[in-house]
């Protein structure tokens, strides 16, 4: 399916809604029950991830993990689960972050998951604020990567985010910008 065919009907499905005090939420359930869609999404998606020949995919808990499961089977490249707190067995490094509806949220990953001077993709569903994003990062680096770039499915297009991001010298690509939506 070519991308702008796929871009059309994505739209579709995922209109912006408000949701939890938040304008401009994007729901991707409506993209996840339609297969060929979904598919064609992860086959794009798969496309923009290998460009940064990560040695490991890190999935934020839990739209993450459904759209970096497919990719990292594609690429074959190892998946490592950014979870929540407390859902993970063993010794866990953590972080705390905000998102847009929220403060205070925990995520963890195992320790020893990454070995050090790795090329590392986060990818999570949805960058708003870049809250999740930030904090995922954060954790990453504990690994001592040699790189890290977020991928998300949808950019909402927040003024401010993508330059707040830079400066704090965290790179992410999305695979659609919904500023336009």
């Amino acid at each position: 399916m070519e991308f702008d065919a796929l871009l059309e009907q994505v739209k579709a499905l995922t209109p912006p809604i408000a949701f939890r005090g938040i304008p401009r939420f994007f729901d991707i359930s409506g993209l996840l029950a339609k297969p060929t869609l979904f598919h064609a999404s992860i086959e794009q998606l798969a496309k923009l991830v290998s460009q940064f020949e990560p040695d490991y995919i890190c999935a934020l808990d839990a739209r993450g993990f459904l759209l970096a499961s497919p990719v990292c089977l594609k690429l074959n490249v190892p998946l490592i689960m950014i979870r929540k707190r407390g859902k993970l067995p063993g010794e866990c490094l953590f972080t705390t972050f905000d998102k847009e509806y929220e403060s205070g949220d925990v995520f963890e990953m195992q320790s020893g998951s990454i070995l050090p001077g790795a090329r590392i993709v986060i990818i999570d569903d949805v960058l708003a604020t870049g809250g999740s994003l930030r904090g995922a990062i954060s954790l990453v680096k504990h690994f001592q990567p040699a790189a890290v770039t977020g991928v998300c499915l949808i950019d909402v297009g927040l003024p401010g985010v993508d330059e707040d991001l830079k400066s704090r010298g965290i790179s992410v690509v999305s695979l659609f910008d919904a500023s336009s939506w």
